[in-house]
């Protein structure tokens, strides 16, 4: 549907592992985020591994996972298989998406982890200045929703940093975890976008 609605050369930054290891419990991406995160580090989570993301079920998941990475997997990456994959077919048609993360994205912008959760009155406001800083329109994103739509604040959040981000990488002015080889193509590497 995207590749539909958008330009060919449109930038998507998404909040998805894209991604994965073969035979490793943790992408090196997600433990130099975690490090750039700090406290806030347990907003990361590691992904099934290539194998274990093609199981039909959680249990067979946990035991690939755990037979290929010496780890097993959590209920939260199991329940992303769906989104994963579609996120993995999407680049295979050509489109060109990213792997972000808004915590990594808010913390780059703002000079340090944000304190507060995003699920807080404190975390929501201070996400939402920090948004007005750098200019965000919300007046135009209130009239881009559709009649009706039902989104979470916390979603919102998420997705209006990674528009930042996105920015950022169409200008050349991004950096990455781990630091992006300008030789390196591939599609699924495990770099997270910032």
């Amino acid at each position: 549907q995207l590749k539909n609605d958008f330009d060919a050369n449109s930038i998507f930054i998404i909040d998805m592992p894209i991604g994965l290891e073969v035979n490793k419990a943790n992408r090196s991406c997600d433990i130099e985020a975690r490090k750039f995160l700090g406290h806030r580090r347990s907003t990361i989570f590691s992904p099934p591994c290539r194998d274990a993301i093609n199981s039909g079920t959680y249990q067979e998941a946990k035991a690939i996972n755990l037979k290929k990475t010496n780890k097993s997997i959590s209920k939260q990456s199991w329940f992303l298989k769906d989104k994963i994959l579609d996120a993995h077919n999407a680049i295979e048609q050509g489109l060109y998406l990213k792997e972000g993360h808004p915590e990594c994205s808010f913390a780059a912008l703002s000079g340090k982890p944000i304190e507060n959760s995003k699920k807080t009155p404190s975390g929501i406001i201070t996400r939402l200045l920090c948004l007005q800083e750098i200019g965000f329109n919300f007046k135009s994103a209130l009239k881009n929703f559709p009649p009706n739509m039902e989104i979470k604040i916390d979603d919102f959040l998420d997705a209006a940093i990674l528009c930042w981000t996105a920015t950022r990488v169409a200008s050349n002015s991004n950096f990455t975890f781990p630091p992006k080889n300008q030789n390196d193509t591939d599609p699924f590497d495990c770099i997270i976008y910032i």
